[in-house]
């Protein structure tokens, strides 16, 4: 039956939008093609240029490593490390495993001004550029900051500090600043405007890293406790290196300053009118950032420089006393059973040998040997006996 003209149209149509129909189709698998081929192209540039930038840190880290000399590792010889610890002893510092880096011109890194690192808003570094400092301003770069910190860590040793602003009669001022160091990187947090201690800090404080601090009961517990309600109990490991110190026989009195003069052979720069500066202000000066990186960056030196000597066993060359050897127990020395000093005369405790001589010398129950030894600031020996009457 031949076809209506109606028909031979409809039937044309069908036709023609059947392969228009298919066109489209094939149309948009390409298009999804090219997509992801672009997109692969974008990952493989977006790999290549963490190559890039992996290359150019390893770059970095041995260049450092040629401005610092040579790198001497010192090996855990002991098998009894405790771990997982909410608060680790100070006692175990004794077998911790560090990497010191051999820095001979302390002069230069204490007194070298700090400047921004070409094309950087936040990274300073001093003329040597042995050591780094990285200010952050802004939360997006909490987790960066925290990397940048671990790539240039050589052992699990890190210091930590806190600055703010000074407290009057009416005011209790929160933590401005936060410092967590390692021996060649400096994160400066600043965390004034923070209500709570961010998750990526709260999560690397847990975590199996050593945090070190410098007379951390005297105000800084207190004043973290107060402005976050993170203490060092949150910490898993954690070490006041003034502990350590009067373990090695320094007394009570030796600041972080004295200890570089006796350890490292310069001191650090203690400036009151930086330390009680306002550390709130929109934009810190370049002394502000200065000063709080070198507290955390001593800290760290101080502490593997006696660790080094717990090592070698290496003696003072004044007194002759080991210089990384703990005070002994016994009649012989101020130590009692409970590693506390206590006087033999009366069996009052104390927590140092400085407290130990003013009690001694006001009290009149002395008939000692001790001595400051001029050299290494040690009390080395401090044998008493009873006055006789």
């Amino acid at each position: 039956m031949p076809l209506s003209l109606a028909q031979e149209q409809i039937f044309a149509r069908q036709d023609t939008s059947e392969p228009s129909s298919s066109r489209n189709h094939l149309e948009i698998l390409d298009a999804a093609g090219n997509r992801h081929k672009k997109s692969l192209k974008r990952r493989a540039a977006e790999l290549k240029l963490a190559k890039r930038l992996e290359k150019k840190t390893k770059d970095n880290t041995r260049q450092k490593s040629n401005h610092t000399s040579d790198i001497k590792i010192l090996i855990d010889d002991s098998s009894s490390e405790e771990e997982g610890n909410a608060c680790t002893s100070d006692v175990y510092w004794t077998s911790m495993p560090v990497v010191m880096p051999q820095i001979r011109d302390w002069v230069s890194i204490m007194k070298s001004p700090l400047h921004l690192r070409p094309s950087s808003e936040c990274i300073y570094t001093n003329d040597s550029r042995s050591l780094d400092v990285i200010v952050v301003e802004r939360d997006d770069r909490i987790d960066w900051a925290l990397e940048t910190l671990l790539q240039s860590k050589h052992d699990d040793i890190l210091a930590i500090d806190l600055e703010w602003r000074p407290d009057s009669k009416y005011s209790d001022n929160p933590v401005a600043l936060i410092q967590i160091a390692s021996d060649s990187c400096c994160v400066l947090f600043r965390c004034h405007r923070w209500e709570v201690l961010p998750m990526q800090l709260q999560k690397f404080f847990a975590s199996h890293m050593t945090f070190i601090a410098f007379s951390w009961d005297s105000c800084d517990e207190k004043k973290m406790q107060s402005t976050f309600g993170f203490g060092k109990r949150d910490f898993r490991n954690f070490m006041d290196l003034q502990n350590v110190a009067a373990r090695l026989g320094y007394p009570e009195s030796c600041g972080l300053s004295s200890l570089c003069t006796r350890v490292l052979g310069q001191p650090l720069p203690k400036m009151n009118h930086v330390s009680r500066s306002d550390w709130q202000r929109k934009t810190l000066n370049r002394i502000q950032i200065t000063y709080a990186a070198l507290d955390a960056f001593m800290t760290v030196y101080v502490f593997k420089k006696f660790r080094a000597w717990h090592a070698s066993s290496m003696p003072c060359a004044s007194c002759g006393h080991l210089m990384g050897a703990e005070l002994s127990r016994g009649s012989t020395s101020l130590m009692s059973a409970k590693n506390d000093i206590a006087c033999m005369q009366c069996d009052k405790v104390f927590k140092s040998c400085h407290s130990l001589i003013c009690h001694m010398s006001s009290t009149g129950h002395q008939k000692t040997t001790h001595h400051q030894c001029i050299s290494c600031g040690r009390i080395s020996r401090c044998a008493i006996s009873t006055v006789n009457e």
